[in-house]
């Protein structure tokens, strides 16, 4: 059996900040605790998240703090989102990374 760990990640484009949590499910629940983390790192502003079309970024039950809106990149458009180039960065140095090296990777990413 396969076992997967989500990397759930939101940069900023104003200043390059990397926020990140490694899950062990990508489902509606831990995408808003996601969400909410990341809400709770920023009490005082506002955060518009954009998202791409994962499945659990869109489900009816995520849970959305009072200070995000979420918004949508248009489909196919992996150009647009910020933490895509994570995984150009963890694909480059390690064809399979595994938990650790991508915990490294996130790291230096945001360094």
């Amino acid at each position: 059996m396969r076992e997967y760990t989500y990397a759930f990640a939101a940069v900023s484009p104003h200043d390059g900040v990397l926020d990140s949590l490694v899950l062990p499910n990508g489902d509606a629940e831990t995408m808003s605790f996601f969400l909410t983390e990341v809400a709770r790192r920023y009490p005082s502003e506002f955060i518009l998240m954009l998202l791409d079309g994962a499945g659990w970024h869109t489900a009816h039950d995520v849970v959305v703090p009072e200070n995000m809106r979420l918004a949508a990149l248009p489909p196919y458009s992996p150009e647009l989102n910020p933490t895509e180039h994570i995984w150009d960065l963890s694909s480059a140095s390690n064809p399979s990374p595994t938990w650790s090296s991508t915990r490294w990777t996130l790291s230096k990413a945001s360094s």
